[in-house]
């Protein structure tokens, strides 16, 4: 049997630190595309629940005064086709049979 030579140890272990090295640059590269699918998929996640938020607490009004539909989410009021409101939703309003209240108290 033949002697392994000082030269040949040092081939053989480069060659074997050679392939750790780009397995294990394989499997982070792997890891870390992972990781962003697994990051990318939460924040959509997010979002969509941020959205489901906004709309379940959408308010739907309408002004008989003027016939004018209005979307109402804290602070912003904007004018829809009333037509687009389904009906269970819609909260109509006369403001001429408002009544403030008896005592107002100043903003601060």
């Amino acid at each position: 049997m033949r002697k392994i030579t000082f030269g040949e140890i040092i081939l053989i272990a480069t060659v074997i630190l050679s392939i750790a090295i780009i397995v294990l640059f394989g499997v982070n590269t792997y890891l870390n595309e992972s990781r962003k699918v697994v990051d990318a998929t939460q924040e959509l996640q997010q979002q969509t629940d941020d959205a489901n938020f906004v709309f379940r607490n959408l308010k739907y009004i309408k002004d008989l005064r003027t016939n004018l539909c209005f979307t109402w989410w804290d602070p912003t009021f904007v004018v829809i086709p009333c037509e687009t409101i389904p009906p269970q939703l819609l909260i109509a309003v006369d403001p001429t049979n408002f009544e403030p209240p008896k005592e107002q108290k100043p903003c601060r």
